[in-house]
């Protein structure tokens, strides 16, 4: 291993967990699906900032999934592999694709199924318009 790869690989050991401070169970968790995309488990939190200031101890610890440790120690391995598969030149960019594969591409067809449905949205509307501006004309030209 070279000392660039050393720079950027830290060692396992050096990943050790922050100690968990007494806070609430994350709201993410306990969230269906529907809450979720709506963002509806936000709304105790939101509530209890209406009552009164925020605190620090008030916040919710991070769901599993977006716990820090966790995320390092899958950048950690892939840059492990990235450096195995291509020792000569790793590639960054491409271990985070890796890491981050599922999210990226479920995140663009979402993005792109959204701006079907706008695009769409206005194709309708102008439509809409013209028919009711004039009702003997045809809907498609």
């Amino acid at each position: 291993m070279d000392q660039k790869t050393k720079h950027m690989s830290p060692k396992s050991n050096d990943l050790t967990p922050a100690p968990r401070a007494n806070r609430p169970p994350p709201l993410l968790d306990g969230a269906g699906w529907l809450s979720q995309a709506t963002f509806h488990w936000v709304q105790p939190m939101i509530n209890q900032g209406k009552r009164h200031e925020i605190r620090e101890e008030n916040l919710h610890t991070l769901s599993e999934q977006d716990e820090c440790l966790r995320l390092a120690h899958r950048i950690d391995g892939a840059w492990k592999q990235e450096c195995t598969q291509h020792p000569k030149k790793p590639n960054f960019w491409r271990m985070l694709f890796q890491v981050f594969k599922k999210d990226t591409i479920v995140g663009g067809v979402l993005g792109a199924m959204e701006s079907v449905v706008k695009i769409s949205q206005a194709v309708f509307l102008g439509s809409l318009i013209k028919f009711f501006q004039d009702p003997e004309i045809p809907l498609s030209t």
